[in-house]
């Protein structure tokens, strides 16, 4: 039997600020979420710590970010 990991979770679940209020979730299997509702293509975040999972993953990229990937303007 396969083993799924329940969510929300903190430690995988992604979001990227949409517009205003509206946060796309970034998880792969986001129907498997009681908070992601489905919309077009995609899905949304209607959890209430949603921002936090932005903060952790800009935290993530800027820590993985070589300067080779950086552009300067």
């Amino acid at each position: 039997m396969q083993s799924y990991v329940k969510l929300p979770n903190s430690d995988i679940c992604k979001t990227q600020l949409v517009y205003d209020e509206l946060w796309e979730c970034l998880v792969k299997y986001a129907f498997r979420c009681p908070h992601a509702i489905r919309f077009g293509n995609g899905y949304y975040c209607d959890h209430t710590e949603r921002n936090v999972f932005n903060l952790m993953r800009k935290k993530e990229f800027s820590c993985n970010q070589s300067p080779a990937n950086v552009k300067a303007f």
